[in-house]
């Protein structure tokens, strides 16, 4: 044998085993199989903008309209957001997506506060059985008595249901009142029908003309200011009252609002029904962001009026024409505790749009020195556009 040639090397046993396996042939990708994993990125990546959304719609409370308009049309939206991440959270656990799944589950359970001051979670509710201490207060957006001629002796729906509410305080917004010799409601029918409250007080929301904001009271009342919120519709009053020997100070708000016509309505739904996103956000637009920014200048004024009250027993009713998640409902509430909130239970949506889509937009807020019971959104009075708010208060 030549010494320059190599002996023969045996193979391993495992190079061997080796190169008897057969190589596995590439698995070719299915039609099916591409159509699942197109499907699963496209959720994936909605998912993560339907959780940038419902996180903006969870920080819109807490960022003025004034500063970026985009997180007040989120606050509007937070109850749809809410329900589609509940159902994409039932979807990845379906398909078993866990760390998908924590995600969705995590970003509920963070918006569980905000859930609550929307739609309280209670058992039951305990109207005080003894009155003594208690005052009953109702508010109303009148809808301006939806302008009805009455006569000499005429009762009209809405002062029947206050004259039999059992209220010890009634606050009305969109007063309009007509002179004492007209047909439609004025002060002296509003007077005669409600007569068993003896102290009355109101002020025009804009200067000396247009709706009013009115107070009707079984307490006396001490003082009206009206407060010039820079509007050509809208206002608010601060009236003084005098509960025994405690002055509450009543704010009766009217912000400003949207001021939709029955024809725009009825456009806006056109334009949702035929899908016509472009024309519909412009449309809206309009509308919703300069009442946006008013309302969040004027809840500024508003707070700094109450900062400057010495009482500590401040209570403010109205029509906020904002939800509970937004800026002016979070902005007027601090230091004040809303009384659905603390009390109520359920959405208690005060007004329909188009009779289909329920918002609060009816409110009161109250300090520490009074104590709130089953407020509560009375869903049958068909008096007005609005429904009446109700709450029972007792002044520490």
């Amino acid at each position: 044998m030549d010494s320059t040639t190599k002996p023969p090397v045996a193979a391993s046993p495992k190079s061997q085993e080796s190169q008897e396996i057969p190589q596995q042939p590439a698995r070719k990708r299915t039609i099916w199989g591409m159509i699942r994993g197109f499907w699963h990125t496209f959720v994936s990546f909605g998912n993560l903008l339907l959780l940038l959304l419902f996180a903006g719609a969870l920080l819109s409370r807490y960022i003025s309209p004034t500063t970026i308009i985009l997180s007040a049309y989120l606050g509007l939206l937070f109850p749809l957001l809410f329900v589609l991440v509940v159902l994409q959270a039932i979807y990845w656990f379906i398909i078993r997506a866990w760390s998908r799944a924590a995600i969705n589950t995590v970003m509920l359970l963070v918006s569980l506060p905000t859930l609550l001051l929307y739609a309280p979670i209670r058992l039951r509710q305990t109207p005080p059985i003894d009155r003594e201490n208690w005052i009953k207060v109702v508010s109303l957006n009148a809808n301006a008595f939806q302008f009805a001629k009455l006569g000499p002796h005429d009762y009209h729906p809405t002062t029947e249901y206050l004259a039999e509410s059992d209220a010890d305080i009634i606050c009305l917004q969109e007063a309009w009142l007509s002179s004492n010799k007209s047909k439609y409601m004025s002060e002296r029918s509003l007077q005669r029908i409600l007569k068993a409250y003896p102290y009355y007080s109101s002020a025009y929301a804009v200067k000396d003309h247009g709706s009013r904001l009115i107070v009707l009271s079984k307490y006396p009342i001490l003082s009206t200011r009206p407060i010039d919120l820079h509007s050509d519709f809208n206002g608010g009053a601060v009236f003084t009252i005098l509960v025994g020997e405690k002055k509450l100070v009543l704010y009766n708000l009217h912000l400003e609002s949207f001021g939709f016509t029955k024809e725009e309505q009825a456009h806006y739904f056109q334009l949702a029904q035929e899908v016509n996103p472009k024309g519909f956000t412009q449309a809206l637009g309009v509308r919703f962001s300069p009442a946006f920014k008013r309302r969040a200048k004027q809840v500024e004024q508003i707070y700094q009026d109450v900062n400057y009250q010495e009482s500590p027993y401040v209570l403010i009713c109205g029509d906020f024409n904002d939800t509970p998640i937004s800026y002016t409902h979070h902005r007027l509430s601090m230091g004040l505790h809303d009384a659905i909130a603390t009390t109520g239970r359920g959405t208690n949506y005060s007004y329909y749009f188009k009779s289909l889509i329920g918002v609060r937009i009816d409110h009161m807020l109250y300090s520490d020195q009074i104590e709130a019971r089953a407020a509560y959104v009375d869903r049958t009075a068909e008096i007005s556009d609005h429904k009446p708010i109700i709450c029972y208060f007792k002044l520490k």
